[in-house]
């Protein structure tokens, strides 16, 4: 039996290399739990089964996770930000990772992974206010990144980016910060910057 009073558990800067299902069930009250820094591959969608008290944050940043099961984070509805950078994830797709309600998503850190494109269905995330997805190698944002109204920082920084679309401007109102140094932009056309 889990410690039913147990609200904090800090697990991070270990070697742990699985989870077993269910392994937290008996830690109903838990609120915060670290899991970065580990030897992570894989999330199962009965990994986090009983967690439905967390709140604010996951933290499952710099482990070797290039997948995560569909419904993984359903129960965490408290959860607003996840930290899931300094991974191998290829590719990611919000809506799978993110399948019941998607928009509670406030911050969503991917840094440090393997993308070569931008996370399929972003658009579901339609209350995201920080996105990083600096230090991958992604080479064109293409229309994913527009009509995000509550958009505030957008990281990009260190990936393999030749342009900017222009919509990345005139569709997210809210946009106060934009890193897109170290990437391989060559021009800046004058109507990027336009009302700003």
């Amino acid at each position: 039996k889990g410690f039913n009073n147990l609200e904090e558990l800090k697990l991070s800067c270990n070697v742990i290399e699985d989870i077993k299902d269910g392994a937290f069930s008996d830690n109903k009250n838990l609120k915060k739990l670290e899991l970065q820094s580990n030897l992570l591959r894989k999330i199962t969608a009965k990994t986090f089964t009983g967690l439905d008290k967390l709140d604010s944050e996951l933290k499952l940043s710099d482990n070797r996770l290039a997948d995560i099961e569909a419904g993984s984070f359903d129960m965490m509805q408290g959860v607003k930000t996840f930290d899931l950078s300094g991974n191998i994830f290829e590719s990611f797709d919000a809506e799978k990772v993110f399948s019941k309600n998607p928009s509670r998503i406030d911050q969503l850190y991917l840094s440090g992974n393997k993308l070569s494109s931008l996370p399929s269905n972003l658009n579901k995330l339609t209350n995201l206010r920080i996105l990083s997805l600096s230090n991958n190698q992604i080479t064109s944002l293409g229309e994913e990144i527009t009509n995000f109204q509550n958009l505030r920082d957008l990281y990009l920084g260190n990936n393999y980016l030749a342009e900017i679309p222009e919509s990345l401007f005139t569709t997210n109102p809210k946009l106060s910060t934009v890193n897109l140094e170290k990437n391989s932009i060559y021009k800046i056309p004058k109507s990027r910057f336009v009302r700003l």
